[in-house]
């Protein structure tokens, strides 16, 4: 039985140097690949490329005061009824902060409460919580009041779904989502299901 012998130190440090060098210039490599892309036909590499977009994206994570307070500068300035359904991109160069990098070209507010607030104002907030509330309401009971394990199971994860959106909405701000709207639906064409089973 033959011992196995261990490489001098030097050589195993030398080794490993290597090792990592390589790891590093493949990660390198990746990234590249990741990011630089090779554009479509008649596609030019702009503000609007897929570049800056992802950029703009990672970065607007870090911006969302900035959208915030300019939401509130627009609501003050138009308490009851807002600036208009969509108008936030439109005015938001009017409210920015003298402070917002001027790199970023995103003009969406990205904040669901401050995009509501600016654009329908007041009664446009009232609304948007009229509808949560009305919804997971109408959802909550008539999961609650049928037996049948289906049907009360489409309705948990349709809730969870609306929950879900919420959440996300928060920080996108898409308020007009069509999978939202769908979905809100289903929960009240679901709910009649179960009041014409229970009756």
């Amino acid at each position: 039985m033959h011992a196995h012998r261990l490489p001098p130190l030097g050589d195993a440090g030398i080794g490993r140097r290597a090792d990592e060098h390589r790891l590093n210039r493949l990660v390198q490599c990746r990234h590249t690949a990741l990011v630089i892309r090779v554009p479509r036909t008649g596609e030019k590499i702009g503000p609007q490329s897929g570049i800056a977009a992802s950029v703009a994206a990672l970065q607007t994570r870090h911006l969302q005061h900035f959208f915030a307070l300019a939401g509130m500068e627009m609501w003050l300035d138009n308490p009851i009824f807002g600036t208009g359904w969509r108008s936030f991109p439109v005015l938001f160069d009017a409210y920015k902060s003298p402070d917002f990098p001027h790199w970023v070209p995103t003009k969406e507010s990205h904040t669901l409460f401050a995009n509501i607030l600016a654009e329908l104002g007041i009664i446009g907030v009232v609304a948007s919580c009229w509808i949560v509330v009305k919804t997971l309401g109408r959802g909550w009971t008539a999961m609650h009041s049928t037996q049948d394990p289906y049907l009360r199971g489409v309705m948990c994860g349709l809730l969870s779904l609306f929950i879900a959106f919420q959440v996300s909405l928060s920080f996108t701000a898409d308020f007009s989502n069509n999978f939202l709207w769908f979905f809100t639906g289903m929960i009240f064409a679901v709910a009649q299901l179960i009041d014409r089973s229970t009756t």
